[in-house]
């Protein structure tokens, strides 16, 4: 595993924080995120032609710049089941560095268009490929307060039994008044767990808490990350789960780590081919 820039460059000990005995006590399906700790989490915000809300996370594929345009989210996130068709990504923006997702007053936040997305093969009535990637208008320049998250190789894994994090503005089992970004620990299952779910693996991940904390409504495409080296990866993009608390579901990003890759380039291409075609 390698990585200059990505993975909180600028943030603390993102476990050390989660792990302290004070929080211990009063974790009711996850905590409040320490503001900005979580550099890389977007908010994703559909505005037509139904309203809808995701979580997703700024890559840097190229450590030579100190900015970022792509941004990894669950497939789904950008299919209109009612519609039975994909969004247009102009009814779609990317909000980072923000913490309170009802606060638009946020000095740190900024809020970007979507100029393309593409997505792996996904069909809407199965759960494997539930991966896409979105390319911003505009590069986000790396801050305190955004920066991207490290995309492992494919031949990355972690192990069952390895605890990691995901975080999420979706429900919660108590009222959050102030909306903020929530973070909650979960440990990688084995697949023997996790065999009565629909899950194919090696292209999912499961995770799970059994004191019911998980994914839920509206986390969809956020990032289940874990620690190695000192660094911060996104070994998991929230996909789905049968009930909030269960076991959660995570499309496992090394077995698309190829793909991430090579969608970009074609973002690139199929995007400057389009803009020159509609300009001339």
């Amino acid at each position: 595993v390698t990585a200059a820039k990505c993975g909180c460059t600028y943030c603390r000990n993102i476990f050390r924080y989660f792990n302290h005995p004070s929080l211990r006590g009063r974790i009711v399906g996850g905590v409040q995120a320490p503001p900005h700790a979580f550099p890389w989490q977007a908010l994703i915000q559909r505005s037509f032609p139904t309203l809808a809300m995701c979580g997703g996370s700024l890559i840097q594929l190229n450590e030579s710049k100190n900015e970022s345009d792509l941004v990894l989210t669950a497939a789904h996130c950008m299919y209109d089941k009612e519609r039975h068709d994909w969004v247009n990504s102009k009814n779609v923006t990317v909000t980072l560095g923000a913490h309170n997702r009802l606060n638009p007053y946020e000095e740190s936040r900024k809020v970007h268009l979507v100029r393309g997305y593409l997505a792996h093969f996904y069909h809407p009535s199965a759960t494997e490929n539930d991966i896409a990637i979105l390319k911003l208008s505009s590069p986000a320049a790396h801050s305190p307060t955004i920066g991207p998250i490290c995309v492992p190789e494919n031949t990355d894994v972690v192990p069952p039994g390895t605890t990691c994090l995901t975080t999420g503005w979706g429900a919660t089992d108590t009222w959050d008044p102030l909306g903020a970004l929530r973070v909650v620990d979960l440990t990688i299952a084995t697949p023997e767990t996790c065999n009565w779910t629909p899950l194919r693996h090696p292209q999912e991940i499961c995770a799970h808490n059994f004191d019911g904390r998980g994914i839920c409504n509206g986390d969809s495409g956020s990032p289940f990350i874990c620690e190695q080296g000192g660094r911060y990866f996104i070994f998991g993009v929230a996909t789905w789960v049968t009930n909030c608390g269960d076991v959660s579901a995570f499309v496992n990003v090394s077995h698309y780590s190829a793909w991430i890759r090579e969608a970009a380039r074609w973002l690139d291409e199929w995007l400057v081919k389009a803009e020159w075609t509609t300009t001339t």
